[in-house]
């Protein structure tokens, strides 16, 4: 599931292929066609600590955002609840 940063629904989907990293900070600038994040933001802490890259396939934008209850806190990673896996399973 693919849900944007402080939202609570989910916007499309997609399947990881592959996990690339620690990626150097020249990797990191190579790449910010993919990853949007500009050079100079690189060295902020908040931003170094993450260096590792997903590589997706099969990305599909749903037609509707499909609500989901997320618990707070940073997450990268979430367990879907019934009503979002049904409403997941109608969108295709």
């Amino acid at each position: 599931a693919l849900i944007a940063k402080g939202q609570k629904a989910i916007y499309g989907i997609a399947e990881i292929a592959d996990c690339l990293g620690p990626l150097s900070e020249a990797e990191m600038i190579r790449n910010e066609k993919h990853h949007r994040i500009v050079a100079s933001r690189l060295r902020d802490p908040e931003v170094s600590k993450w260096r590792f890259a997903y590589v997706l396939r099969g990305v599909r934008r749903l037609k509707q955002p499909v609500p989901c209850s997320i618990k707070p806190g940073a997450v990268t990673f979430v367990l879907l609840d019934d009503q979002a896996r049904v409403a997941l399973s109608r969108d295709r």
